[in-house]
Parts: C-alpha cells; sequence; structure tokens
C-alpha cells in the first residue's frame, strides 16, 4: 500500500488548524499541525513533509521566516504561504526567500485550496522523482569513474606486461641475430616467419627475401618434407644441404609449440667445409 503523502499545517490560530485539518483529511492526506516555526521545524526533523502550508503573520517567527529555514530541513518540501495580507513587499520576500510556490490568502475558497494543494503534491512528486534519477546518475557515474579507473589500471598494466615483452622480444631477436648459426622459423603453414642475418647470408645474398616464403622455395623440395615430417612422432631431423658453388650447409630441425597450440618449426643452418650431401638447394 502507498504511504500517503503528507501536509504540514503552519498557522498560531487554532481554529484555522482545525478547518484546514478538517478540509485537507477528507482528501485522503497525512496531517500535521503545528501553532508556530520551533515546534513545526522539530516536526520536520522527525517527518519530512510533502507540501508545507505556513501563516505568515505568527509570533516568534514569521512564515516567510519558516520557510527559509524549513527549506534547509526538507528541500523537496513544496512551501506556500496563508495569509490576510496582500503587501507586496511581504510575498516579494516570501518568493525570494522561502522559495514559495503559492501565496494564499485569508480567508480561502476550500475547492481552490484543494486544487492549489493537488498541484503542490504533483510539484512535490517530480521533485522526489528527479531527485532519485538525480541521485541514481550520481551512482551510475560513480561506478563508471571506478570503472573506467580500474580499465585504465588494466591498460596500463597490459601496457607495461607488452613493453616488457617487447623488449626481451628485441633482446631475442638480437641474440638470434648475433649467433653464428643460421635459424629459421617455419609456421604451421609452411612459410617462413623468422631468418636471422647469419640464415640470410647463408641462402644467398646479403638481403633475400625469406619471410612468408615456402621453405620448399628456400630449403628445396626435399628438404622441406623431411622438415615438415618433425613432430610428435619425429622429435628431431638432421641432414645435409649442398649450395651450388658453396660448401655444404647442415641443417637441423625441431619442433616448437606457439602458444595458440600450433606446431611450428625451427631450423638450424650450419655452415661447414665438407661431408655428404643430403637434400639440395633448389
Amino acid at each position: 500500500m502507498a504511504e500517503r503523502e503528507t501536509v504540514l499545517i503552519v498557522d498560531d490560530e487554532e481554529n484555522v488548524l482545525a478547518a484546514l485539518r478538517r478540509l485537507l483529511r477528507r482528501e485522503g492526506y497525512r496531517i500535521l499541525t503545528a501553532t508556530g516555526g520551533e515546534e513545526a521545524l522539530a516536526l520536520l526533523r522527525e517527518t519530512p513533509a510533502d507540501v508545507i502550508v505556513a501563516d505568515q503573520r505568527m509570533p516568534g517567527m514569521s512564515g516567510t521566516e519558516f520557510l527559509e529555514r524549513a527549506r534547509e530541513i526538507s528541500p523537496l518540501s513544496v512551501r506556500m504561504i496563508l495569509s490576510g495580507y496582500t503587501a507586496v513587499d511581504a510575498i516579494t520576500e516570501a518568493v525570494n526567500r522561502g522559495h514559495v510556490f503559492k501565496f494564499l490568502l485569508k480567508p480561502w475558497d476550500d475547492d481552490e485550496l484543494k486544487a492549489v494543494v493537488r498541484e503542490a503534491l504533483e510539484v512535490a512528486r517530480l521533485r522526489r522523482e528527479n531527485d532519485r534519477l538525480a541521485r541514481e546518475l550520481r551512482e551510475r557515474n560513480r561506478e563508471l569513474e571506478d570503472w573506467n579507473r580500474r580499465l585504465e589500471e588494466r591498460v596500463a598494466d597490459r601496457t607495461r606486461e607488452l613493453e616488457l615483452r617487447n623488449r626481451v622480444l628485441e633482446n631475442y631477436q638480437h641474440v638470434l641475430h648475433q649467433v653464428p648459426v643460421g635459424v629459421l622459423g617455419v609456421g604451421d603453414d609452411g612459410l617462413v616467419a623468422f631468418a636471422n642475418d647469419r640464415a640470410r647470408r647463408i641462402l644467398g645474398g646479403a638481403d633475400p627475401v625469406l619471410l612468408e616464403a615456402p621453405v620448399a622455395a628456400v630449403l628445396g623440395p626435399e628438404t622441406a618434407r623431411e622438415v615438415a615430417g618433425v613432430g610428435p612422432g619425429r622429435p628431431s631431423f638432421r641432414g645435409v644441404l649442398q649450395r651450388p658453388g658453396g660448401s655444404p650447409v647442415e641443417v637441423r630441425a625441431a619442433p616448437v609449440r606457439y602458444p595458440h597450440g600450433a606446431v611450428g618449426r625451427v631450423v638450424v643452418l650450419i655452415e661447414r667445409d665438407g661431408g655428404p650431401e643430403e637434400g639440395g638447394l633448389p
């Protein structure tokens, strides 16, 4: 069951409080009453009101002063002044200081007053809904900021990790280019994926086109078949290539398993002075 909407009436005249209580209670509202500003402020601290109707001229604290202080306690309440006086200065002060929604006159028309209270309650509902949406938006923004912060931290961590891996890879490549033997990396597709400087020199000059070349085009069909046969059932291959017009090259191959599960081969080329021919260059 929905909670009843609350209307707080503040007036130093008991007969006015009684009349307004009878009139508005018939509308199904929860009615709170107070005979002065301090009493009403104490009520508001305990029970926020949707609508506040306050007399302007009360002993000890004017309606304008009361509504100004009430706004600090219950900012979503819709505030109205009920007064028998129509001085322009009083109305202006009430609107500016108390942020008053309506300025009602005594004696009031019952139907008009009920209509104004209904209108004020609708404004109060809109304020509550706007406040709820604003709080949700702030919470979503906080969550988004937190998510962005975590994402930035993950990106920074990942960037550092990649930079470290790149440095390690650069060092590995530097070492591989300095070793005194030729090294080829062959993918599971049978294409050359890596060739160090020594392999380039062994296989044909200063800058042969090796990367992405088929192994058969680099080492010859027979040696390529032997290299392709290296795997779980054949852990290594060792043979010799005879370079036309050059010294023989010892070929050693072993399988290598990549992180994604594919199996490639690493081929080592060792120049030597002579030996039996096994295989041949294309």
